[in-house]
C-alpha cells in the first residue's frame, strides 16, 4: 500500500485513523493486533458505485437504472473462495490489493452476482436485480 499512500496523503490520514486496537485468535491464541474501523453506509454506497461502473463497462448492454442492490460482508474462507474460482469471471489487480469476481444470469430482468475482495481480507457481495 505504501505507493497508494504516497499518492494520496490523504488516504493515508484515513487510514491511520481507523486503525484501533483488537484482540485476535491466531493460531489458537488471542494476541493483540491492529483492526480497521470503515463507515458502513459509506461502504456500501461505494461498492454498488462500483458495480454499476463494471456492469457498464462488462456488459453495456445491461440497462441497471430500475435495478435494485444488496450489500452484504461476507467472512472469507477456502470454501468460499474455491466455489467462487469454479462458477465466476474473475478478475485480479494489483497483487491481491483487489480481487473480483463476477457473474451474470440473463433473463427477463437481468441479475448479477459481484464479489470484491480487498486486500486478501475484506470480502463484500452485491447482488444486483
Amino acid at each position: 500500500m505504501g505507493s497508494s499512500f504516497k499518492r494520496s496523503p490523504k488516504l493515508k490520514t484515513a487510514t491511520r485513523n481507523s486503525l484501533v486496537p483488537i484482540k485476535a485468535l491466531i493460531n489458537d491464541q488471542i494476541t493483540s493486533a491492529t483492526g480497521m474501523t470503515y463507515p458502513i453506509k459509506k461502504a456500501k454506497k461505494y461498492l454498488v458505485r462500483l458495480t454499476k461502473g463494471f456492469t457498464r463497462y462488462f456488459n453495456p448492454e445491461i440497462d441497471y437504472s430500475k435495478a435494485k442492490f444488496r450489500v452484504a460482508n461476507i467472512i472469507p474462507n477456502q470454501q468460499i473462495v474455491d466455489m467462487l474460482y469454479q462458477k465466476f469471471f474473475y478478475v485480479e489487480k494489483g497483487d491481491g490489493v483487489f480481487r473480483m469476481w463476477r457473474m451474470f444470469a440473463k433473463g427477463q430482468e437481468p441479475m448479477s452476482v459481484w464479489v470484491f475482495v480487498f486486500y486478501d481480507d475484506l470480502m463484500f457481495m452485491v447482488e444486483m436485480n
